[in-house]
Protein backbone atom coordinates (compact mmCIF):
# COMPACT_ATOMS: atom_id res chain seq x y z
CA UNK A 1 0.00 0.00 0.00
CA UNK A 2 1.28 3.60 -0.95
CA UNK A 3 0.78 6.83 1.02
CA UNK A 4 -0.18 9.81 -1.04
CA UNK A 5 -0.36 13.35 -0.12
CA UNK A 6 -4.22 13.10 -1.66
CA UNK A 7 -5.32 10.85 1.25
CA UNK A 8 -7.12 12.23 4.11
CA UNK A 9 -5.16 11.48 7.69
CA UNK A 10 -8.68 9.30 8.71
CA UNK A 11 -7.31 6.97 5.66
CA UNK A 12 -3.62 6.83 6.47
CA UNK A 13 -4.13 6.04 10.14
CA UNK A 14 -6.84 3.59 9.16
CA UNK A 15 -4.07 2.15 6.58
CA UNK A 16 -2.03 1.96 9.41
CA UNK A 17 -3.80 -0.18 11.26
CA UNK A 18 -4.04 -2.93 9.00
CA UNK A 19 -1.72 -5.64 9.88
CA UNK A 20 -0.22 -6.54 6.82
CA UNK A 21 0.59 -2.68 5.94
CA UNK A 22 4.54 -1.91 6.06
CA UNK A 23 6.17 1.66 6.45
CA UNK A 24 8.99 2.52 4.33
CA UNK A 25 10.17 5.19 1.87
CA UNK A 26 11.68 5.73 -1.49
CA UNK A 27 13.75 8.76 0.34
CA UNK A 28 17.61 7.97 0.62
CA UNK A 29 20.08 9.61 3.16
CA UNK A 30 23.04 12.23 1.16
CA UNK A 31 26.03 13.72 2.29
CA UNK A 32 24.80 17.08 3.02
CA UNK A 33 28.43 18.40 1.29
CA UNK A 34 27.20 17.29 -2.20
CA UNK A 35 24.98 18.94 -4.62
CA UNK A 36 21.48 18.30 -2.25
CA UNK A 37 22.88 20.64 0.51
CA UNK A 38 19.98 22.55 1.63
CA UNK A 39 17.44 20.76 -1.00
CA UNK A 40 16.46 17.60 0.17
CA UNK A 41 13.28 16.18 0.79
CA UNK A 42 11.49 15.83 3.94
CA UNK A 43 11.23 11.41 3.00
CA UNK A 44 15.24 11.76 2.96
CA UNK A 45 14.83 11.96 6.95
CA UNK A 46 11.51 12.45 8.15
CA UNK A 47 9.11 9.43 7.36
CA UNK A 48 10.24 7.41 10.20
CA UNK A 49 10.71 10.20 12.96
CA UNK A 50 7.10 11.61 11.77
CA UNK A 51 5.59 7.71 12.58
CA UNK A 52 7.39 7.32 15.70
CA UNK A 53 6.34 11.07 17.06
CA UNK A 54 2.67 11.46 15.27
CA UNK A 55 1.32 7.94 14.81
CA UNK A 56 2.95 6.30 17.74
CA UNK A 57 3.83 9.07 20.57
CA UNK A 58 0.87 11.86 19.76
CA UNK A 59 -2.23 10.01 18.12
CA UNK A 60 -1.27 6.85 19.70
CA UNK A 61 -2.47 5.12 16.25
CA UNK A 62 0.37 2.19 16.37
CA UNK A 63 2.13 1.47 19.95
CA UNK A 64 6.40 1.27 19.39
CA UNK A 65 6.57 -2.34 18.62
CA UNK A 66 4.00 -2.41 16.11
CA UNK A 67 5.53 0.57 14.30
CA UNK A 68 8.94 -0.79 14.83
CA UNK A 69 8.03 -3.71 13.32
CA UNK A 70 6.15 -2.02 10.63
CA UNK A 71 9.23 -0.08 9.87
CA UNK A 72 12.02 -3.08 9.51
CA UNK A 73 11.12 -6.68 9.77
CA UNK A 74 7.28 -6.60 8.05
CA UNK A 75 8.86 -4.79 5.05
CA UNK A 76 12.07 -7.39 4.86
Amino acid sequence: MAIYFSMSEADVELALKQPWVGIGSDGAAVNPSMEFMGRSHPRFYGTFPRVLGVYVREKGVLTLPDAVRKMTSLPA
